[in-house]
């Protein structure tokens, strides 16, 4: 069970989700230190999610490379400007350090801690015509259905006599704990941390 409040983590995760786009530099190096730190038991959730973006990361670092104007690479006509190369090394760092931050966020929280989280911070958008239960509803069925869909590949399944009822999820029941000291300092921890990461060269 996490020692915070799952709203708590998921608007620290939103701060640094909202900071990562202006870290240069030292600022990447220390959050990846710092990632490093918070995600040390969850490096395999880690690496499968960057598997999962590869060709996103690939296309990113070819278009930022490719895409920027400066001087080219060794002179030669077909290779991307240095200028591009840094900037592509610089946005493919930072979405790295984005999916590790995302890996660390789902290491402490469950599908019903982020349904939780999500709810809790919905709430205070009723005003604006947001329905928090039916939407928290239904990312909660989502989560559900994740959970329990079939393996990958498993397509045959779908074509086979059913001889069980699917676990379907019909009510869902949220334990809200209430809100502590350490769940108001934390983001505020966060927001001064991130602070001197965007005064960092």
């Amino acid at each position: 069970m996490t020692l915070f409040h799952p709203a708590a983590l998921l608007v620290c995760w939103l701060l640094f989700a909202l900071a990562v786009p202006f870290f240069n530099g030292l600022a990447i190096l220390v959050g990846f230190l710092l990632i490093l730190m918070v995600c040390k038991n969850h490096l395999p959730a880690w690496g499968r999610l960057l598997w999962r973006a590869k060709w996103l990361l690939l296309t990113l670092f070819l278009v930022m490379a490719y895409g920027t104007p400066g001087e080219l690479w060794y002179g030669l006509a077909w290779m991307p400007s240095i200028e591009g190369l840094y900037s592509a090394a610089i946005h493919a760092l930072r979405l790295i350090l984005l999916l590790g931050s995302l890996a660390a966020l789902f290491g402490r929280l469950s599908h019903q801690g982020f349904v939780l989280a999500l709810w809790v911070l919905a709430r205070p958008l009723r005003p604006l015509g947001l329905d928090a239960d039916r939407t928290v509803a239904r990312l909660g069925l989502v989560f559900d259905y994740i959970e329990h869909a079939p393996p990958k590949g498993s397509w045959r399944h779908f074509l086979e006599p059913q001889t069980e009822t699917p676990n379907v999820l019909e009510t869902m029941t949220l334990q809200i704990p209430a809100w502590k000291m350490p769940d108001v300092t934390l983001p505020l921890f966060v927001v001064l941390i991130l602070s001197i990461l965007l005064s960092l060269p």
